[in-house]
C-alpha cells in the first residue's frame, strides 16, 4: 500500500503538459472568438437543463489544450449553475472551453488533469 500512492502520483504527473516560450512565440492563436456564450450553450445543451442554466463567462484568454495534439487558441473559463433532476440549483460548477480554428471544445477534464492551461490568466 505504501508504494501505491507514489505510483499514482507519478502516473498523474506524467499527464501534465507544458509549453515552452518558443512554442508560445511560434503559436497561432487567431482572433479572439465571437459568440462565446452561444457556443458554450450549444456544447452544454445536452448535458444540463438548458432552460434553467445560468452562465457566468469570463473573457477569453490565450491558452492551449491537448485536442488531437497540442492546440493553441483562446481558453474560456465559465461558471454554470443549472437545476438537477429534482428541480434544485446545484451551485456553480467551473468549466473550461477552448476556441481555435473556428471550432470549440469542452476541455474541462483536460484542464483538471493538466492537459489544458492558460498562457495569459483570465480576468475574473
Amino acid at each position: 500500500m505504501r508504494t501505491f500512492l507514489p505510483v499514482v502520483l507519478l502516473a498523474l504527473s506524467a499527464c501534465t503538459v507544458s509549453v515552452t516560450k518558443e512554442e508560445v512565440a511560434a503559436a497561432h492563436f487567431g482572433a479572439a472568438p465571437k459568440n462565446v456564450e452561444r457556443s458554450i450553450r450549444s456544447i452544454m445543451a445536452s448535458r444540463i437543463d438548458a432552460g434553467s442554466a445560468k452562465y457566468r463567462i469570463l473573457a477569453p484568454a490565450k491558452g492551449f489544450a491537448m485536442v488531437n495534439g497540442k492546440r493553441f487558441g483562446w481558453l474560456v473559463k465559465a461558471y454554470i449553475n443549472a437545476k438537477n433532476s429534482k428541480g434544485e440549483y446545484i451551485g456553480e460548477l467551473t468549466y473550461y472551453f477552448l476556441f481555435a480554428d473556428g471550432k470549440s471544445w469542452d476541455v474541462t477534464d483536460g484542464y483538471n488533469l493538466g492537459r489544458a492551461r492558460f498562457i495569459e490568466p483570465p480576468k475574473e
